[in-house]
């Protein structure tokens, strides 16, 4: 009697039960939204790399531009023995440097027609190199994760009054930002670089994370 109990306890035919499909259900979705971070987290890490080597980028033909003529390049309207800087929105201005620094060739569009304010490059030489996806229609440089629709290039301040310091002090450049134990996004950042460069890499223009920021001092 036993014998045939057991056998007739094998020969059933095994099935899922519906709590066992909704639980299988839950853990195919958990791990599909597990991916899909870890795709997201990665694209937006690239970006954020993209966007730190053109910063380097712009600082290193900078810097090399001073090399060779002994000035920083600013354009002939920058108020002399004043730090230099350009804004995130002044499209205009951005235009204006990387025209000199591209050897006197908007990158966009690979023209020669010199924007108004220019940077002068007398000698012609091609301190940076952009491709056109590093640029946008206006000439700016393209922050891959722009903050806006409206702040979507770098800002970049300049040693035009060759002190050797940016920002405070002196306060002759009061939004940079001050990266640090602590962090104020609004001003109190300083550098003695000659040359610094950073844009913020978050959605919120508001926000005072810094590991948001890509920056080069």
């Amino acid at each position: 009697m036993k014998k045939s109990l057991f056998r007739s306890h094998l020969g059933k035919p095994s099935s899922f039960t519906l709590v066992e499909l909704l639980v299988v259900i839950g853990i195919i979705a958990i791990l599909a939204s597990v991916a899909m971070y870890g795709a997201s987290s990665a694209i937006k890490a690239a970006k954020r790399a993209k966007a730190q080597a053109l910063a380097n980028s712009i600082q290193t033909a900078s810097l090399a531009y001073y090399t060779e003529y002994g000035v920083y390049p600013v354009p002939g309207d920058a108020v002399t023995g004043q730090d230099y800087s350009i804004a995130d929105n002044q499209s205009a201005d951005w235009k204006a440097l990387l025209y000199g620094l591209c050897g006197n060739i908007n990158p966009y569009d690979s023209s020669t027609t010199a924007p108004a304010n220019a940077v002068a490059n007398t000698h012609g030489v091609a301190f940076l190199s952009l491709k056109n996806s590093d640029v946008d229609v206006n000439g700016g440089p393209l922050n891959p994760l722009p903050s806006d629709t409206t702040h979507i290039y770098f800002n970049i301040a300049i040693d035009n009054d060759y002190d050797g310091i940016l920002g405070v002090p002196p306060s002759h450049v009061l939004n940079m930002p001050k990266f640090g134990s602590t962090f104020s996004a609004t001003g109190g950042g300083s550098s003695t670089a000659g040359i610094a460069l950073w844009a913020n890499c978050n959605g919120s223009t508001t926000s005072t994370n810094q590991n948001f920021y890509v920056k080069t001092y």
